[in-house]
């Protein structure tokens, strides 16, 4: 019995040590990213950083041929309490990436500070200007909004009365009366036609609704391009 159960001993200790050398694993840290003043706006940040992320950008900089290896990188932020850091875990075989994938994320995020401290104004103005939006949504004054929105484009293009019908659908499956939270500023790619920035503002209900505000940084004004929003039952 004894030599029975030192070897199950010995063989529980070799399983272990195999699992913990399949499942190998190192991490990277890109540290102190703070842009903002707050380690709530710079948390949100990170998340407007990879909003719209495309991993085979990755992939593709790095001449990576395994189609595995992306799915063994996890990238998160960490908040200490005292600042915001990106943490990236590297998993098996992605471990060999390692030092160029945190240099390839690296000018991701020094791009992406740039980008927003010279957008910094349009960002403020554009949070401004979504308050003037809601408040003429809740006030049913559709007609001001449409005679100052921008039509011009032909992604988001509705007549009047489409958009009119938008708006009472929204407000029919929404209570915009309720307490909200801005989650992202995403700072969207070029539109191909278009040559303003454009920012999306994504806004999370207390009970749970959504809704997406598009918003373009004309020469003369910051104005509505579309708008959109799910409730929490759909």
């Amino acid at each position: 019995m004894k030599f029975i159960y030192k070897l199950l001993l010995l063989l529980l200790f070799g399983i272990s040590i195999f699992a913990c050398s399949y499942n190998r694993f190192e991490k990277s840290v890109i540290k102190g990213i703070n842009l903002y003043s707050t380690l709530e706006e710079n948390e949100r940040f990170i998340k407007e950083i990879f909003y719209n992320y495309n991993p085979k950008n990755l992939e593709k900089e790095l001449s990576i041929t395994d189609t595995t290896i992306l799915s063994k990188i996890e990238i998160n932020p960490i908040n200490d309490g005292k600042s915001v850091s990106l943490e990236i875990t590297f998993h098996n075989e992605a471990i060999q990436y390692k030092e160029k994938t945190k240099e390839y994320l690296t000018k991701l995020v020094n791009a992406k500070i740039e980008q927003y401290k010279y957008n910094a104004y349009f960002l403020d103005q554009a949070e401004q200007r979504s308050e003037f939006v809601f408040k003429m949504i809740n006030q049913g004054r559709y007609d001001v909004i449409w005679n100052e929105m921008s039509s011009k484009h032909l992604r988001w293009r509705n007549t009047e009365q489409e958009f009119y019908n938008g708006l009472d659908d929204i407000k029919s499956n929404m209570n915009l009366s309720l307490k909200r939270k801005l989650t992202e500023r995403v700072i969207l790619d070029k539109v191909e036609g278009i040559e303003n920035t454009l920012v999306s503002l994504h806004y999370l209900y207390e009970d749970g609704s959504y809704l997406e505000m598009i918003l373009e940084d004309a020469a003369d004004n910051i104005k509505l391009v579309a708008l959109g929003g799910n409730s929490k039952n759909k």
